[in-house]
């Protein structure tokens, strides 16, 4: 029972298909959706407070090449345990954005020199623009390092990105 039980794993094994490769399914390519995701979408951080909201973003912007976005976060996304101390805010480019029908998947990758000390407006795209804007640079030093994220897209109006821990999902809507 176990030898055949091992069998029809390795034959299952061999036979997932290979979603990325364009010649097998070529309508599944970089940057392309059965929906039109472009726009601003919204995690609602659960223990928000009166003085300070803790929220976080993802904008998508739809070109002839595919989609571009940006992802605008907390230190938590990078820190195992925050004790003492209130988050760092960010915004960085979504890195090897890729969307293929329900899926996105994308990298982010900051260093500690990006980190600031309250929520980035939605309007700037990067460290650089927020510093110009007046943003002042976070003190505390947690040693970034680069994440790998993917997701559902559920609908237009939905992404649900999926983490190592369930702590870690995160559902962002679209606003309106």
């Amino acid at each position: 029972m176990k030898t055949l039980l091992l069998a029809s794993l390795i034959l299952l094994a061999w036979e997932i298909p290979n979603f990325n490769d364009p010649e097998i399914y070529p309508g599944i390519q970089k940057g392309k959706s059965s929906y039109d995701l472009s726009g601003t979408y919204e995690y609602i951080y659960p223990f928000n407070s009166e003085d300070l909201i803790e929220n976080q973003y993802i904008i998508l912007i739809k070109s002839k090449e595919g989609y571009s976005g940006w992802y605008y976060g907390t230190s938590d996304e990078f820190d195992s345990a925050r004790e003492g101390y209130l988050p760092a805010f960010f915004v960085t480019e979504m890195l090897n954005l890729k969307i293929s029908n329900d899926t996105i998947t994308f990298k982010l990758a900051i260093s500690d020199n990006d980190l600031l000390t309250e929520p980035v407006n939605l309007k700037l795209r990067s460290t650089e623009e927020a510093i110009k804007a007046g943003y002042s640079k976070w003190s505390n030093m947690i040693n970034p390092t680069p994440k790998e994220c993917w997701g559902l897209i559920i609908n237009s109006n939905q992404i649900s990105l999926k983490g190592a821990d369930e702590f870690q999902n995160k559902s962002f809507n679209r606003k309106k």
